[in-house]
């Protein structure tokens, strides 16, 4: 080999070494300058994004009988006689004022304790119509107190109102206002600022009413008194029911989601026996026609229900017994 070969060589690898060092400079370059002395400009930000709170995420776990009412479907199938049933309903001026101007009314009790009255009732209003004026609110006795959320306002009243009376109200921009008993605050403020309940009460959003329930046990005392009975209920994990409209009367759906087939089986037996020994009158009547088919684990009950005994039901009627 030549002197001139050595040299053209040595020359070639030169070149090859400094395009080398000039590629992996271009390489580099973004993740100097990111660590250099000179400013950078600031990405843009973004828009925070805000959370849609939904009526029925206020209803917190801890209360297992949750149950919708489709005003205008109720006003449709009763006609007149649901007044009466609204002025049950309304326990206070504020409620009834919302509850006149609802379309939708969802009531969450927890089973042990209805006749204490625990509980959440979320009104939800039609798109477009004003739910509770915050006028109203604060003349009633609540204050504001900070809220989590842009779109929802928080009032509590700080007197005492008893476990039964209405101690927080909670307005959600546009859509909804949710009465809450003492009780009830703090989870529905922990709902408010943590998100909602996974395994909360999701009544269906059809028909005239609808009901999700997690029965539990019966209370100790029950349990030894009606030992049948709390067997029954031991095995039920929820009820699933609606009560729909059509052809001029209502339809009743029920399903119960039991532990195991015999469960399932055994409760069809006891609504056999209840239906074989259903006494002559307009709801006994109803029992002995009621549908009943056990499928795997499920329960399923279906009937056709008369309006009047709906509204005797409903408002508490004693023009005709139910049971002679």
């Amino acid at each position: 080999m030549t002197r001139s070969d050595l040299l053209n060589g040595a020359q070639i690898e030169r070149r090859g070494f400094v395009r080398m060092v000039g590629l992996a400079a271009l390489q580099l370059g973004p993740l100097t300058a990111c660590s250099g002395t000179a400013p950078q400009a600031d990405a843009p930000l973004q828009p925070a994004l805000v959370r849609e709170v939904y009526p029925d995420e206020l209803i917190p776990a801890d209360l297992d009988v949750v149950l919708r009412i489709d005003v205008g479907e109720a006003k449709a199938a009763l006609g007149d006689r649901v007044g009466s049933a609204e002025a049950m309903l309304a326990g206070d001026t504020l409620f009834a004022a919302a509850l006149a101007r609802a379309s939708v009314v969802t009531l969450a009790l927890r089973m042990r304790h209805i006749a204490e009255g625990d509980r959440v009732a979320v009104l939800e209003f039609p798109e477009g119509k004003a739910a509770l004026d915050v006028r109203e609110v604060v003349d009633a006795g609540f204050e504001e107190t900070a809220s989590t959320h842009p779109k929802v306002r928080v009032f509590i009243r700080s007197t005492d109102v008893g476990r039964a009376g209405t101690q927080a109200i909670v307005l959600v921009e546009g859509m909804c206002a949710a009465f809450v008993t003492p009780a009830e605050v703090d989870p529905v403020l922990r709902v408010l600022g943590q998100g909602p309940d996974e395994f909360r009460g999701r009544p269906l959003a059809t028909g005239v009413v609808s009901v999700d329930m997690r029965p539990g046990r019966l209370p100790a005392r029950y349990e030894t008194r009606y030992k049948h009975i709390a067997k029954f209920v031991a095995s039920v994990s929820r009820v699933k029911a609606k009560l729909t409209f059509a052809d001029g009367a209502l339809v009743f759906d029920c399903n119960f989601f039991t532990d195991s087939q015999d469960a399932a089986v055994d409760l069809r037996l006891f609504f056999d026996a209840l239906a074989n020994n259903a006494p002559d009158s307009l709801l006994g009547r109803v029992v002995a026609s009621v549908q009943r088919n056990a499928v795997g684990t499920v329960m399923h009950l279906r009937a056709r229900v008369p309006l009047e005994l709906l509204a005797l039901l409903w408002t508490d009627s004693e023009d005709k017994p139910l049971v002679p």
